[in-house]
């Protein structure tokens, strides 16, 4: 086994006729892309490990530490029952309302601040993976 090998996270599509890759040329905030999720209100978002992009009809809006998200590797994403965006981070879990983001980083109360990955039931619980 290579122990030295290098993953790479590239973001490709395919749109019915040809599969193509999607770089921060076209404005990613990074190559390098740990998770997709379409909410539902059809923005398309994608965590890396430099911050957000959100692809919303054909605006492109990033979001990094610089414009004042918690932190910048973001790990998974999802959408609870009442239209809340939820992002797993190095760091913690953040919460988004559609205009504030709230973040939850005391280790004493979710235990390992690297969130992995996050989903809910049909209870509206949130439940998320950790690592150490």
């Amino acid at each position: 086994k290579n122990k030295n090998k290098i993953i790479n996270h590239d973001l490709n599509f395919f749109n019915r006729e040809r599969f193509s890759q999607v770089t921060s040329k076209e404005g990613l905030i990074s190559d390098y892309v740990n998770d997709v999720f379409e909410d539902s209100q059809k923005n398309i978002w994608f965590g890396n490990y430099r911050g957000l992009t959100r692809l919303s009809d054909s605006t492109i809006v990033s979001v990094s530490r610089e414009q004042g998200l918690q932190f910048n590797n973001i790990n998974s994403i999802y959408e609870d029952s009442k239209n809340n965006i939820w992002f797993g981070a190095s760091g913690g879990l953040i919460k988004y309302d559609g205009e504030y983001l709230q973040t939850f980083s005391d280790k004493k109360s979710i235990g390992s601040l690297i969130i992995s990955s996050v989903i809910g039931d049909k209870e509206d619980n949130i439940w998320f993976n950790t690592e150490d």
